[in-house]
């Protein structure tokens, strides 16, 4: 039988390293930590409760996230380039200015997410919700993806996805 993220045990902040350079987070709560600017490059996160965490100007560079719940996350201006995110939930996320370069997003849902400034060159999203979404001024350059949208969804002046 699988753990539920509402069994996992929940760390405590004033012990958490800011570097969790190559870490592997299996089954943790961190609902509502904060976590702004910390370091995981190439981490990997799996069934991670993040609900409503500060990931404000984190380093998340070649992390793999699978099935994490960001549900209400603030990951403003993080480096997220080159990760992997399958199965994620980041339903209401703040991901203003993050750099979502060359990331691959599988099977995730970013309905109602904030995109604003977003980088997602080169990325590659399949089976992604993005119904609700805020992509206004974000970069979509070279995107390749298989997407849920709705007339809800903001897009950056002059796409429109067809």
């Amino acid at each position: 039988m699988q753990p539920r993220i509402s069994d996992a045990p929940t760390i405590d902040l004033r012990r958490t390293p800011r570097d969790l350079t190559a870490a592997q987070l299996d089954d943790l709560n961190l609902a509502r930590a904060d976590l702004s600017g910390i370091n995981a490059v190439s981490a990997r996160f799996r069934r991670v409760d993040l609900r409503q965490a500060d990931l404000r100007e984190s380093r998340l560079l070649r992390a793999q996230l699978t099935e994490v719940d960001l549900r209400g996350a603030d990951l403003s201006a993080a480096d997220v380039r080159d990760a992997r995110l399958v199965g994620c939930d980041l339903r209401g996320a703040r991901l203003v200015a993050i750099d979502l370069r060359g990331t691959r997003v599988v099977g995730c849902t970013l309905a109602g997410a904030q995109l604003t400034g977003a980088d997602l060159s080169a990325a590659l999203l399949v089976d992604v919700d993005l119904r609700g979404a805020d992509l206004s001024g974000a970069r979509v350059t070279d995107v390749v993806g298989d997407v849920r949208w709705n007339a809800a969804t903001t897009w950056p002046e002059g796409v429109r996805p067809g």
